[in-house]
């Protein structure tokens, strides 16, 4: 997901040096919702938590840590996982623009 979405934002920018700021909100909305999500759990606003980028992946990685989870809860998870990476990937193949050395 994170390397769709850093290609998306690659698109839009027009050097490596801004593709870092470029990249930089997206990271941080990432690492803020896994961090929500690890520490507070889901037991509050669960679908929201869920929904957005990277909290199913992390309920998935705390699941897995403290074990004890059905397989049938897990596998729910993977649709919103996977539902971002196949986004981020249709974004990135539409933003993004390969320009080749002169």
């Amino acid at each position: 997901m994170m390397i769709g979405l850093g290609l998306a934002t690659a698109g839009l920018t027009n050097s490596p040096e801004h593709a870092q700021v470029t990249t930089l909100p997206v990271s941080i909305g990432t690492i803020s919702v896994a961090s929500w999500v690890g520490i507070s759990g889901t037991e509050e606003l669960a679908l929201l938590k869920r929904l957005l980028p990277g909290g199913s992946a992390t309920e998935l990685a705390v699941n897995a840590w403290n074990g004890g989870v059905p397989v049938a809860d897990s596998l729910i998870l993977l649709a919103p996982t996977l539902a971002w990476v196949v986004v981020a990937i249709a974004l990135a193949s539409r933003l993004f623009r390969w320009e080749p050395r002169r």
